[in-house]
């Protein structure tokens, strides 16, 4: 409401003009114009104490609720006749107001549940409904609905959500339920005295930790009981057990868990409160994408303050700069899947194999917010409360079914798999696969069988005598034909679409630029943990990676150099050939990588299996050892730091500076090795730069 402080008002029809343009932004004359009054006629003398009265009771309402009591209050002075009238008048008003404070309080109790932003959406809407409806029966029905729906559909949390808002409260929840588990186990084991069947033990431990809907990675239980009780050996599920013990009783494993727990709760509801969609904000809220964002930010910040350092080599050389130059930059990560794309087309072209592309989405419940042809977003019915999560899960375990029905039915296949939001963040997947010609329509109907096995009757689809033609939309094709285009053409537009948006116009989904969607798209992959991109069949792409580290020819193993000389150059045709062909088994590819093991090097005092090359014939080092993150203590000058670059890439022998165009025919001498350095791929490959 209007708030009087500090107004120098002296007269009822100054005070009258300055509240209506405060309440209902209007000047006098309109406001006279819409209630047929005159305002010198209303308020005079003593009346101003009515007035007075009016302002400080409804003080309290929102603007929305106070307006109509204020403009019926003055309407009803025209009629009033004596001091019974006039309190009469009052009465009334005191009924109103008290009932809608009611209404306001039981509000306020629904919505101290839910997370700010999303709660102040609901309250908008519910004050909409409210100012509709002022008896407040048909508003608290949608409200207690709409809470309750929000509260049954989102994961659990045994503590109200704003307990968990800040990095403070995350990290004292953490400690709380780390020692919940921690006291548990003591109990169990009597300070670790005593030997605990471990199946009763892992589940009587992770108990506060199922209260989230969270647990680290486990056997499965009763299997394992079954093997114990047979004497079978256990000692791959005893090490999960254990890994998993560690973990429960961890601060730090809980202070993520938490913080997941909470981007993944406040990101649901607000998909529910209609702030994910099209028209709004797609793909993610803006809440969800500021905090992106600025945690990239602060990442890029800390990037840029440290440095890598290899003392036992004398190599010094900036973190940001081997983060730009590796797979983590969305430009060379791109490119990559272009180059790797490419290459399955060529050998699809040489082996005989036909492509097809594939779009697949969930069902309608799946969806929350559908969108209008207009391209408005409207509240799906159907909908029962899934997260995009959940229903990536549920295209991964149809996809599962698909290839085992492939192996089954001897089906070959290789390509790439995209995943990108709807509007309202719900995921669907691009596919681009190759097939033998023969085997091509009995994959496309294997595909489908799959994509439509549930709630077919949306679809009207009665049965199994349906064909792919009919599924549109939950599942769509398209044979390749390379007449019109190539195939790596379909992908590329999701591929940029899903980066960086280079090169894409206009997001119609997002309705805005591609760069500007692109970055709506990276958060919403990482609030969500879904993993955009997904080699299908071929080569491991991490020991092309490796190969690509190594410049100097490898001499006396000739699979592994004819490997490395076609990654070198970008050849990933080449590269899988070199790697045991299209068909070879991954178990059976003849070059691999080289590891060792750092025994009890994580913060769960595990080992931890290091990369240090690839191996074949032979083993060939990648990688050098002894690198560590410092913190620069004397600012140096640009040449100096250019210099100590140009050093530490001159001696590292991990780093391929191949430029990834296989058409590039420069020489290493025509570039200095400034330059080279920011073309490497993947000196180093922190994690950290990924938010």
């Amino acid at each position: 409401m209007f708030c009087m402080c500090n107004c120098n008002i002296n007269s009822g029809e100054q005070l009258l003009s300055v509240l209506i343009q405060g309440v209902c932004a209007m000047n006098v004359k309109e406001f006279e114009k819409q209630l047929g009054v005159s305002v010198a006629d209303i308020f005079q003398g003593k009346a101003n104490n009515d007035l007075v009265w009016l302002v400080n009771t409804l003080d309290s309402l929102p603007d929305c609720l106070s307006y109509p009591l204020f403009a019926d209050f003055i309407s009803g002075y025209l009629s009033l006749n004596g001091l019974q009238s006039i309190e009469s008048l009052k009465h009334q008003v005191r009924i109103k107001v008290d009932n809608l404070k009611t209404n306001l309080n039981w509000m306020d109790s629904q919505l101290v549940r839910l997370p700010q932003d999303s709660a102040n959406t609901l309250k908008k809407m519910y004050l909409k409904k409210l100012e509709r409806y002022p008896n407040g029966r048909s508003p608290n029905i949608w409200l207690r609905k709409k809470v309750k729906f929000i509260l049954s559909s989102i994961r659990k949390c045994p503590i109200p959500l704003h307990h968990l808002s800040s990095e403070v409260s995350r990290t004292d929840n953490a400690y709380e339920w780390s020692n919940r588990c921690l006291k548990i186990l003591e109990n169990l084991t009597e300070n670790q005295t005593k030997q605990v069947d471990p199946v009763k033990l892992i589940t009587a431990v992770k108990q506060p930790a199922e209260q989230w809907d969270i647990c680290p990675r486990l056997p499965d239980l009763e299997k394992m009981q079954q093997s114990l009780t047979q004497g079978d050996d256990v000692t791959y599920q005893l090490e999960l057990i254990a890994k998993a013990l560690v973990r429960l009783i961890n601060v730090d494993w809980w202070r993520s868990q938490l913080t997941k727990v909470y981007q993944q709760y406040k990101e649901h509801i607000a998909i529910i409160v209609g702030k994910v969609r099209s028209g709004v904000s797609a793909y993610v809220s803006q809440s969800t994408l500021q905090e992106y964002q600025a945690r990239k930010k602060a990442n890029t910040e800390w990037l840029k303050m440290i440095m890598l350092v290899n003392e036992q080599h004398e190599l010094e050389l900036p973190l940001i700069k081997a983060v730009q130059a590796s797979i983590s930059n969305p430009v060379n990560r791109k490119i990559e899947l272009m180059v790797r794309m490419r290459g399955f087309e060529q050998l699809a072209e040489e082996n005989g194999y036909v492509g097809e592309f594939y779009t697949w989405t969930a069902p309608s419940k799946y969806h929350c917010w559908n969108k209008s042809e207009s391209g408005k977003g409207y509240y799906n019915s159907s909908y029962q409360g899934a997260t995009p999560s959940d229903t990536q899960k549920y295209l991964c375990k149809q996809w599962s079914k698909v290839r085992a029905k492939f192996a089954r039915k001897e089906i070959e296949t290789f390509g790439f798999r995209v995943v990108e939001p709807h509007h309202d963040g719900t995921p669907h997947w691009h596919l681009l696969l190759f097939f033998k010609p023969e085997q091509v329509e009995l994959a496309r109907q294997i595909i489908c069988e799959y994509a439509v096995e549930h709630d077919k009757d949306e679809l009207n689809i009665t049965g199994d005598d349906f064909k792919p033609e009919d599924c549109n939309p939950r599942f769509d094709f398209k044979a390749i034909d390379p007449a019109k285009g190539s195939a790596t053409g379909y992908l590329v537009k999701y591929i940029a679409k899903n980066i960086d948006g280079a090169y894409v116009d206009i997001d119609f989904e997002a309705e805005s630029s591609g760069k500007h969607a692109a970055e709506g798209v990276a958060a919403w992959a990482s609030t969500w943990r879904i993993r955009q991109f997904q080699q299908i069949g071929g080569a491991p792409v991490t020991v092309w990676r490796e190969l690509r580290r190594r410049r100097q020819a490898i001499t006396n193993d000739d699979i592994l150099e004819r490997a490395r000389k076609a990654a070198d150059s970008a050849n990933w045709q080449g590269y899988i050939e070199a790697n045991g062909g299209l068909d070879c088994k991954q178990g059976n590819r003849p070059v691999k990588l080289a590891k060792i093991v750092n025994e009890a090097a994580n913060r769960y005092g595990e080992d931890i299996i290091k990369i240090i090359g690839v191996m074949a014939v032979k083993k060939v080092q990648t990688r050098l050892e002894g690198w560590e993150l410092h913190k620069p203590q004397v600012e140096n000058s640009k040449a100096e730091r250019e210099a100590m670059i140009s050093d530490a890439l001159r001696s590292l022998s991990s780093g391929s500076c191949a430029p990834w165009r296989s058409d590039n025919n420069c020489t290493e001498e025509s570039e200095d090795l400034y330059s080279q350095f920011e073309k490497q791929e993947n000196i180093v490959e922190p994690d950290c730069y990924l938010a």
